[in-house]
């Protein structure tokens, strides 16, 4: 049952007259853990498009900038950059061929 969870779980766990066993990743496990877990968000996410799901998906983004030194902040304003000179995603266009 290996999973990446969030900080409180343990503790939560532990309330509930549980006990929890884990370990703290090392810097090098948290990039694929981190991985795994955003891979796991975004399925439920679509399964369940709601806005507590894309709170969890949120989340592991920040958790994953934070981890690769990344301002939060200013990757959306890169994004907003992007989508000004090259759109979005809400015109659903699918690429099928280029000549």
């Amino acid at each position: 049952m290996k999973k990446l969870v969030r900080n409180k779980i343990p503790q939560i766990i532990a309330d509930s007259g549980k006990q929890a066993t884990y370990h703290i990743a090392t810097r090098s496990e948290q990039h694929d853990w981190l991985y795994k877990k955003m891979v796991e968000e975004a399925g439920e996410f679509h399964e369940d498009p709601s806005a507590e799901e894309a709170a969890d998906v949120y989340e592991v983004w920040m958790a994953m900038c934070e981890h690769h030194g990344l301002d939060p902040w200013s990757v959306i304003e890169l994004a907003a950059e992007k989508r000004k000179l090259r759109g979005g995603f809400d015109d659903r266009i699918i690429l099928e061929a280029v000549k």
